[in-house]
């Protein structure tokens, strides 16, 4: 259900990676598509406010942070490479829940 719905879709040949780290990039992508919906959150066109933010995640995490769900991890940095950790996943989605 959530690959149909797109917001789990695997990496760019479509392998789903179960055992792979899920990145702070990769999380806010998940958490936005499932705010807005696959078409409305593609569509996004943000800019986000992150020094190391670039490509194809950054109107995810730029509307992730402007709704208070992500934050940087200091120094006008996000870190989106970054494997997210069960405790800012944990925070990820109880900002996402509020």
């Amino acid at each position: 259900v959530m690959n149909a719905i797109g917001v789990l879709v695997g990496d760019d040949k479509g392998n789903f990676n179960a055992d792979a780290n899920l990145t702070r990039a990769q999380a806010a992508k998940i958490i936005c598509v499932m705010l807005l919906g696959k078409d409305a959150a593609d569509g996004l066109n943000l800019k986000a406010n992150f020094s190391d933010v670039s490509g194809w995640a950054e109107s995810y995490i730029a509307y992730c942070a402007s709704q208070g769900i992500v934050a940087g991890v200091g120094n006008g940095k996000f870190d989106p490479d970054a494997a997210c950790t069960r405790g800012q996943i944990a925070t990820f989605l109880y900002r996402y829940m509020k």
